[in-house]
């Protein structure tokens, strides 16, 4: 009997430790606080709000496949838009046009495949700018051909520019006021739009 509470002594010590360990309440883990993250610079990716291809601006808009989302556009509450695929311009087209604002000439345009057959245009620009601007072909070289076509003229620096809109073709000058009777008149010279289907222009 000496011997055997001899020997379950140590084990009744080792026992009555573990419990004494583990019945005692563990000290409450403070909570990690969360390190800030270091600050990032925003960058804001922009929102196209011209869903056509600036002229001279060398951006193939239009060059993208069929059903492909495009650009988004503030005036359509951020919706994309699918654009067309690029295809050689194509303008035959021989009109007048007069407006109440006292604006008024011509124009006759063929291109064919992207390629300028013809291009004169003439517009009359009322006071008190008064003036009238002739855009001929004589003279120019044409520089491009998609998306928009361009035509130069290497000693004056005058170019004209034609891409395509819809059913319209857009026909828009830059530092051409050599063809106009002053250059003060060339400042109020507007884009001309061709109404291909009607072949009207204004």
């Amino acid at each position: 009997m000496h011997e055997f509470l001899a020997r379950a002594k140590p084990l009744t010590t080792a026992l009555l430790l573990c419990l004494s360990a583990c019945s005692s309440t563990p000290e409450p883990v403070k909570p990690v606080e969360p390190v800030a993250a270091p600050a990032v610079a925003s960058k804001e990716v922009p929102i196209a709000t011209v869903i056509t291809p600036p002229p001279g601006s060398g951006q193939d808009v239009a060059g993208r496949p069929a059903g492909v989302a495009g650009v988004r556009s503030r005036l359509l509450g951020g919706k994309t838009i699918s654009l067309p695929p690029t295809r050689p311009l194509e303008v035959n087209s021989r009109c007048n046009f007069a407006n109440e604002t006292g604006y008024k000439g011509d124009a006759v345009i063929e291109i064919k495949a992207g390629v300028v057959r013809q291009m004169r245009v003439l517009v009359d620009i009322p006071d008190p700018n008064k003036g009238r601007c002739i855009f001929e072909m004589s003279g120019m070289v044409q520089t491009k051909s998609t998306p928009s076509v361009e035509l130069v003229n290497r000693a004056t620096g005058c170019t004209a520019r034609m891409w395509e809109q819809g059913e319209t073709a857009v026909v828009s000058f830059s530092q051409c006021h050599t063809s106009c009777t002053s250059a003060e008149s060339f400042k109020y010279v507007w884009p001309v739009l061709i109404h291909r289907k009607a072949n009207k222009c204004d």
